[in-house]
């Protein structure tokens, strides 16, 4: 059984693999079988490099290996630790620098040495056809993506517990939020409110979705990275199987989040406006992903990555459009806005809300009254007439929302 798996072993390695195994006490069918040797004595190496080399250093350090002896036991019986013999101890440390003085080990670090510069100077060799003149990847693309869909797929099936809690999750802030703005109703104090409830729901949907992508990211990276410097599988092929992959929870749970809010809080009674506004909240929660993806791409590492989302996320949340009026926003600083999906969210949400109120309930102890949901839109520095006329040809799909604010 031994010889059958070490000869597997060997067949794998002449194809081109990597074959790293530890074995005790093989037979000399068995040990013929390997290439290269590595012995240690007390953590330490004692030689290091072809098999068949390995004798003639022992002999030149007085440690000749009898005739039709089993190798490995040769080597087995001058490297075993004999307790309460400090004579073995000095005889295996005598060994071990013996080694670290040879040619062997010279011919060792040489060789590695070789490697690594070959290694920095091809750095990626396998994104340019003058470096690698085989085949690029051994499976097409459309092979790649199938499996790298299943086996992302397979990933969050194995791992129920992280599912649960994205459920938990979803249902215990929307919970929280609808009870705490429940019932809301169309007055002078309900502006603020519903105007305060949408947009902390679209930064939790944003905050929550953009930190889960950066931590996946970097979680799975090792693994991504080690595969595409194998031409297992393109790296572009693994990020597009990953979005779809998650599509569908990073639509479910948003949506269920959203779903909970709208009704209980009692935005507005309109089912039509109810699934405009989630799918301008889901939207937003996968632009999320797609940023938080970005920044852990472009960073070394997790801490890294979390050390950036603020400098880059924040100033987008802040220049949205609510904590402070468009109209006000420094010009050197406009220019955030445009490039913010926080932004243009907000401004569709509210949008498409406020459109659809025509009257707003006001109260004689205020002295400055708002009627209805374009004053509202003018406050807040928001004109709709604009904003369709950019926004909404973009996509048939949401001609829609064209009919609802008219």
């Amino acid at each position: 059984m031994a010889l059958m798996t070490v000869q597997t072993l060997s067949t794998m390695a002449k194809k081109g693999k990597i074959v790293v195994c530890t074995i005790h006490q093989p037979a000399s069918q068995v040990f013929d079988k390997f290439d290269k040797l590595c012995l240690l004595a007390e953590g330490k190496v004692a030689y290091f490099g072809e098999r068949e080399t390995a004798l003639d250093f022992f002999k030149s350090i007085s440690y000749e290996c009898p005739l039709k002896y089993n190798p490995a036991d040769f080597y087995i019986d001058i490297l075993a630790v004999k307790r309460n013999k400090i004579s073995n101890i000095e005889n295996l440390q005598a060994i071990c620098e013996s080694y670290e003085k040879s040619s062997y080990h010279q011919d060792t670090l040489n060789t590695l040495k070789r490697i690594d510069d070959e290694y920095r100077k091809l750095d990626n060799p396998y994104l340019t056809k003058s470096s690698y003149t085989g085949k690029r990847y051994e499976a097409s693309y459309f092979t790649q993506f199938i499996w790298l869909f299943w086996r992302q797929l397979l990933n969050t099936i194995r791992e129920p517990l992280a599912t649960r809690i994205l459920i938990v999750q979803s249902i215990v802030i929307g919970l929280f939020l609808g009870f705490t703005y429940y019932q809301l109703g169309f007055d002078q104090a309900g502006i603020q409110n519903k105007n305060g409830l949408l947009f902390i729901s679209l930064m939790q949907s944003c905050l929550s979705y953009l930190f889960g992508a950066a931590s996946q990211i970097h979680y799975q990276w090792q693994v991504t990275y080690r595969d595409s410097k194998n031409r297992v599988y393109s790296v572009l092929v693994y990020f597009i199987a990953k979005i779809f992959s998650e599509l569908p929870q990073n639509i479910i749970f948003p949506a269920l989040t959203i779903t909970i809010i709208y009704w209980l809080a009692g935005v507005y009674p309109d089912v039509s406006v109810y699934f405009t506004i989630m799918i301008l909240l889901v939207m937003a929660s996968n632009t999320a992903v797609g940023f938080g993806t970005f920044l852990a791409v472009i960073t070394p590492n997790l801490d890294a990555t979390i050390g950036l989302i603020g400098p880059t996320f924040f100033p987008m949340l802040i220049f949205s459009g609510f904590l402070i009026n468009s109209k006000s926003i420094p010009v050197y600083f406009v220019w955030i806005k445009y490039i913010s999906w926080v932004y243009y969210t907000n401004e569709a949400v509210m949008i498409t809300l406020w459109t659809r109120v025509k009257e707003i309930e006001c109260n004689d102890a205020v002295n400055f009254c708002i009627k209805n949901g374009h004053e509202v839109l003018k406050q807040l520095a928001m004109d709709e007439v604009i904003f369709l006329k950019i926004f909404v040809p973009l996509n048939s799909d949401f001609y829609f929302i064209e009919k609802f604010l008219s």
